[in-house]
């Protein structure tokens, strides 16, 4: 079996210690799924799929020391969010 314990180290400079980043990670998807899934009764769309990605590139923000990837992702991923919006919904997009 691979030993992972390098990449792990890595990871752990740039995405903070996992406990951490999971816990910061699952309030944040917590609030998210209650919001869509309990109170609207839906299954989410794709726009919010890219939220979610958000979310988890934040979680590791918080918890992690700077790494520009983590911001360019969230860039990356609002962009994608905001046109899948516009298609999930059926709006032009432009008042949302």
């Amino acid at each position: 079996m691979k030993d992972f314990s390098d990449m792990l180290s890595d990871r752990q400079e740039t995405h903070g210690k996992a406990e951490d980043t999971f816990f910061v990670g699952a309030r944040f998807i917590s609030a998210m799924s209650n919001q869509i899934s309990l109170q609207e009764r839906r299954a989410w769309r794709s726009h919010e799929y890219a939220v979610l990605n958000i979310l988890l590139k934040l979680a590791r923000i918080i918890c992690g020391k700077y790494s520009a990837d983590h911001w360019d992702d969230i860039i990356g991923y609002a962009i994608l969010g905001r046109d899948l919006h516009r298609g999930d919904d059926g709006s032009n997009g432009e008042n949302n």
